[in-house]
């Protein structure tokens, strides 16, 4: 499993940060501030992990009860984790970037705004821990604590690449935690509480 010093290692190594500020488009060029700069934005990161992500949860919404082992859900979690282990590395890249770089639309021809960036963050948490709540209430599992261990290390994995998100866009001038705490379900937090996630209940203020 990946730690979080680890990570936060690995995002400091492989990248500097982008400072370089994007000129507005000649004429006739793309309004697409993404394509002209060939980067990415918060939530192009976002929203590229969440559709990486939907491979694993959905093979394990498909497990039965007979079927969950810690050998089966190991390597959906290492599956996981390693998408959300990328992600953070090109999160990390935006810091210092500009503000119009970080903040952009998926498509590049405009700023997001809190209420989305908020949703798209809660969209992948709800994805993960609601696919991880499904297991956990199947009943009937023969050693649910080492796989509760298995998911809770994945929850630290997650809420780190959360921290991240939550530091660089704050950097560019958005604050989105209070917002995100807003769009989390009571289901989402039950799991939350039962796999004892500290990192995200320290960042969003809950209390579990």
């Amino acid at each position: 499993m990946f730690s979080i010093k680890s990570l936060a290692v690995v995002a400091t190594l492989a990248f500097g940060a982008i400072s370089s500020v994007i000129a507005a488009p000649a004429p006739g060029e793309s309004n697409n501030i993404l394509a002209r700069c060939g980067c990415d934005s918060a939530s192009t990161i976002i929203t590229d992990v969440t559709a990486s992500v939907q491979v694993y949860t959905n093979q394990l919404r498909a497990l039965a009860a007979a079927d969950v082992t810690v050998d089966a859900v190991t390597p959906i979690v290492k599956g996981i984790s390693g998408v959300l282990v990328d992600a953070t590395v090109k999160i990390n890249a935006l810091v210092g970037a500009d503000a119009n770089i970080v903040l952009a639309t998926v498509d590049g021809t405009a700023q997001v705004t809190v209420s989305v960036l908020a949703q798209l963050v809660a969209t992948l948490v709800a994805d993960i821990f609601g696919a991880i709540g499904v297991i956990l209430n199947l009943g009937g599992v023969v050693g649910i604590s080492a796989v509760i261990a298995v998911f809770a290390s994945l929850g630290e994995v997650l809420g780190y690449f959360c921290c991240c998100c939550f530091s660089v866009v704050a950097a560019a001038g958005l604050d989105i935690k209070a917002a995100i705490s807003l769009l989390i379900g009571g289901d989402i937090l039950a799991v939350m509480a039962r796999l004892n996630v500290s990192i995200l209940k320290v960042a969003l203020g809950i209390k579990l």
